[in-house]
């Protein structure tokens, strides 16, 4: 099912489309150019948003394993799934 520009399999990631639309208004509201991507340095404010307080040391984990190797950036599809699994 397509939602927002992305195709997703709500029920392989054990979501609802109203939860899946949830987690990606947080996600996009830290998304100003709506590209789908925020910078490793907005993922404490996602985490925030969503209910969670990281310390520094799991925030730089996180980070460094969701960040895009080539532009250092989180992208929600590689974002969704890691915290629907933490």
């Amino acid at each position: 099912m397509a939602s927002g520009g992305y195709d997703v399999d709500y029920a392989a990631l054990g979501l609802t489309e109203e939860r899946f639309e949830a987690f990606k208004s947080v996600f996009s509201a830290l998304d100003k150019a709506h590209t789908g991507v925020i910078a490793t340095k907005q993922l404490e404010a996602l985490c925030y948003k969503l209910g969670e307080n990281f310390d520094e040391e799991e925030l730089s984990v996180a980070a460094a394993s969701l960040a895009d190797p080539q532009t250092g950036l989180i992208h929600f599809t590689t974002f969704l799934p890691w915290w629907i699994s933490e």
